[in-house]
């Protein structure tokens, strides 16, 4: 948490300094985005989903669902990774694109044949094609109220923090 804080107030205070413009980027949506690209023509996309997850210890991932044009389905959050929760996609989507570094966990919970994982991640080319797209629609973060997006509170067992 803090080093989300202090790596965005620095970037913020030079981009202040100069003048220049900061993009956020999104790495559920990256994610998402990466999943797109790697899942082939599909009969029945309208009920297919793109599941990014990013590991968050224990058996919850940091995830958000998203149909095929990267459109958020369930908004991102914390979500507790269960035979139940599968369950519950499976009977909602023909499909379900599993990616992340969070599938590890997925595979030990459930097999079945419409879920299916993607064992891939975002590149440095794909982070800057977004960065270039969110520039070309001027599309840049307010330096002023920019904060890092935290989907899930802090938790310390230390007294004082």
């Amino acid at each position: 948490y803090t080093g989300l804080r202090v790596g965005l107030a620095s970037a913020k205070g030079i981009a202040f300094a100069l003048n220049k413009p900061i993009i956020g980027l999104n790495a559920l949506q990256l994610l998402s985005l990466k999943a797109q690209k790697e899942i082939k023509e599909q009969s029945d996309t309208n009920r297919s989903i793109i599941f990014s997850m990013i590991d968050a210890r224990r058996q919850e991932v940091f995830g958000g669902l998203y149909h095929q044009n990267n459109l958020e389905v369930i908004e991102e959050s914390p979500m507790i990774l269960s035979e139940t929760f599968f369950i519950e996609l499976v009977d909602k989507y023909n499909n379900i694109y599993c990616i992340g570094n969070g599938i590890e966990k997925s595979k030990k919970i459930i097999q079945n044949p419409k879920i299916h994982f993607i064992e891939s991640n975002y590149r440095m080319e794909e982070l800057i094609e977004q960065a270039d797209s969110k520039w070309d629609r001027k599309e840049f973060e307010n330096l002023a109220y920019s904060t890092p997006i935290y989907l899930k509170d802090f938790y310390s067992t230390q007294k004082g923090v």
